[in-house]
């Protein structure tokens, strides 16, 4: 019946994705959900008949990437967020003013959408006048670019719009590529708009806004995890070391000999600020005794590789945990990897224990986690690894290792230019504070990220009300369009 339903309801031509139709069940779910919002919703046009351009950004190699501040921004997948520019320290690219100036005409403007072509694909978020007014946004090639027809569409309307769940899912189910998803132009143009004017738009969004605004102030309450974890290890530990980033005083404030270890010597910037934070935190608590973490490992395993034919299309109980998966000091199983039966049978014995430590060795390098979950059928990506401790409470050491200090020594050694990797020389030789009250810290903390993990959900429930506004009030206009037809 699904398939059926699926088949009457599809047009061949809309399923442009790598020039066949992809007949997996997940397609077919999402794709069905689609249809029927299709089918009871609004009068609608294509996007492509709304707006006045749809372009790619721009590629700029590692040699243009500034260290420290300039004029010029970098704007890549990591920054776009579902109606907001992220741009924290940890985020954000600075371009070289050469460069920049060689790439002005490609600059963001104000009323422009920014959407994720690549990773989790569709994401969007409108370019403010604040966002622009003192410093270049340039777009990377992950990224789309959205020129809205005004006279026709409000961007503000639009972006909320593009957000909406059930698009987010038309724009995934367009979407090309079997690890690394991309999302082709078609996609975009596609994309089925509301026929209702700008008066109408206007007036759903004066409803949106309200609820946006209980949100901004909810979020300036909710503090980073690293912010929370600082503000309580700074009650035993001086954490703040004043640095700033800069390009010229780093060479005589670091002595060579203590750079040990190291196979070869580096000499970027951004080497010797994030190495001279990490020493300047240990002398700053030379008071405290600290040990190398190999002194505490007694089991240390990487995860293993799988491949696209292992990945299971339906939910199994076997779960195949990757970087994206451990976040905030916690494992989140938002877009979950299931393994085939055979292939979870085959990597039993690698499976995660309960209390073991998680640490991601690529890409978001140095996130970590204590495993807690009571199934135990999960294994661990080769990008990251576990390990068990002995002589200090599991749960401290995580919290440990989100600190800024440790996260600048993870950024100090990390290598690779565009795929990050930590090498387990340096986890071996990792110091960590022998304290006390280790118990009363990650308590404190724990409390801490519960009334963050609170407000958060308060913010989800009501962006979850944001979406009901949009649909509702479309399908209330979809109606007064129909009685008026006839």
């Amino acid at each position: 019946m699904g398939l059926e339903f699926q088949a009457m309801e599809m047009n061949p031509v809309m399923i442009n994705n790598n020039y066949s139709l992809r007949m997996t069940p997940l397609y077919h779910l999402i794709l069905s959900k689609i249809a029927f919002k299709k089918r009871n919703g609004f009068i609608a046009s294509k996007l492509e008949d709304k707006i006045d351009d749809l372009r790619g950004g721009e590629d700029v190699y590692a040699k243009d990437y500034a260290f420290g501040e300039t004029g010029y921004i970098y704007i890549s997948v990591k920054n776009v967020k579902k109606n907001e520019l992220d741009l924290n320290d940890e985020n954000t690219i600075y371009i070289v003013d050469e460069a920049g100036l060689g790439l002005i005409e490609k600059k963001l403007n104000e009323n422009d959408i920014i959407m994720s072509r690549s990773g989790t694909v569709g994401i969007s978020v409108l370019v403010t006048k604040d966002m622009v007014e003192d410093r270049v946004l340039i777009p990377s090639g992950y990224v789309k670019v959205i020129k809205v027809n005004k006279s026709e569409l409000n961007p503000k309307f639009l972006v909320y719009y593009l957000n909406s769940p059930i698009i987010n899912e038309l724009l995934e189910v367009g979407a090309t590529g079997k690890n690394q998803k991309n999302l082709p132009h078609s996609a975009v143009f596609d994309l089925p708009i509301p026929e209702i004017s700008l008066e109408m738009q206007k007036g759903i969004l004066s409803k949106i806004e309200i609820i946006e605004n209980k949100i901004n102030k909810l979020k300036q309450k909710i503090k980073t995890t690293i912010e929370i974890v600082d503000e309580v290890f700074s009650k035993e530990l001086k954490i703040n070391n004043g640095l700033k980033k800069d390009n010229t005083f780093f060479f005589n404030e670091l002595k060579l000999t203590e750079v040990d270890g190291d196979r070869y010597i580096r000499i970027d910037p951004d080497y010797f600020y994030y190495i001279t934070s990490y020493l300047n935190f240990l002398s700053a608590n030379s008071h405290i005794k600290f040990i190398e973490l190999k002194g505490m490992i007694t089991f240390y395993e990487t995860g293993k590789p799988i491949k696209r034919k292992d990945y299971s299309d339906i939910g199994t109980s076997y779960i195949h945990l990757v970087p994206r998966d451990i976040k905030d000091c916690e494992i989140t199983l938002t877009e979950p990897i299931h393994l085939i039966y055979q292939k979870g049978e085959e990597l039993r014995e690698y499976r995660c224990s309960k209390g073991d430590v998680l640490l991601v060795l690529s890409s978001t390098v140095g996130d970590c986690a204590i495993f807690n979950l009571s199934d135990n059928n999960y294994t661990l990506s080769h990008y990251m690894a576990r390990f068990n401790i002995k002589g200090i409470n599991p749960k401290f050491l995580v919290y440990y290792l989100s600190t800024s200090p440790i996260k600048n020594y993870f950024r100090a050694i990390e290598t690779g230019k565009d795929q990050k990797n930590l090498a387990q020389y340096y986890i071996n030789h990792l110091k960590v504070p022998i304290l006390e009250n280790q118990e009363k810290i990650v308590k404190e903390i724990d409390e801490k990220l519960k009334e963050k993990v609170r407000m958060k959900k308060q913010v989800m429930k009501l962006k979850e009300d944001i979406d009901e506004i949009m649909w509702t009030e479309l399908h209330k206009i979809s109606k007064k369009q129909i009685e008026d037809d006839k």
